[in-house]
């Protein structure tokens, strides 16, 4: 499998800085967690890689800076974040007796988990997202996403995402008055965005 590797992505990888394996796992999990404890409304595990993901590039496109620092990879359900470390981190929750899954399949937190990542400037950004599309349905949130910029600019599956392309989403897409109904029914680009991802279809 052949990965294409961006400059921001380079940049992400080396931003990540000491103990880099642990801190993004430890942060995918913190947002995990407080995802499942606040916002657990039919939070089957697409719906959860969804809010998860929304809530990085969000607060990327806001503050051009990593909330989880964790890769994301295209496949056919939408963005991902990079299997081993996204397993690994509902893994330890359920173990740890944070997480479980229920019969139906959706997740919801157990018990408070202690939280050293995520700031209260973080959980503010994450409360801003989440509100805005916790109530979508499963088709809802994935159809967002597959229409995400972040998504559509990379070419093939399995490749890295780049975040860099939150730029080409439309000027009214981060409005936090933005209503989740109005969300699902349409997306809308900005001609930017739209020229933008013309040449790369047709490159």
């Amino acid at each position: 499998m052949t990965t294409d590797i961006s400059e921001c992505i380079l940049k992400q990888l080396k931003h990540m800085g000491l103990s880099s394996n642990q801190i993004k796992k430890e942060t995918l999990k913190e947002l995990i967690w407080y995802i499942s404890k606040n916002y657990n409304y039919q939070l089957f595990e697409t719906k959860l890689w969804k809010l998860v993901f929304f809530c990085d590039t969000d607060y990327f496109e806001k503050y051009n800076e990593f909330l989880t620092r964790v890769p994301y990879i295209k496949n056919k359900r939408g963005p991902t974040p990079v299997f081993d470390i996204a397993q690994k981190a509902i893994k330890e929750l359920v173990e740890g007796g944070y997480l479980t899954k229920t019969e139906n399949g959706s997740y919801i937190a157990l018990k408070d988990y202690q939280t050293k990542y995520i700031s209260n400037h973080i959980i503010d950004a994450i409360n801003t997202t989440c509100s805005k599309y916790y109530k979508l349905s499963v088709k809802e949130i994935c159809t967002l996403a597959h229409r995400d910029p972040v998504y559509l600019a990379t070419e093939n599956y399995n490749q890295l995402l780049d975040f860099s392309f939150v730029a080409y989403r439309d000027d009214g897409s981060g409005d936090e008055d933005d209503d989740s109904e109005e969300i699902s029914k349409d997306v809308v680009f900005s001609e930017k965005a739209k020229k933008a991802l013309l040449k790369m279809a047709m490159a």
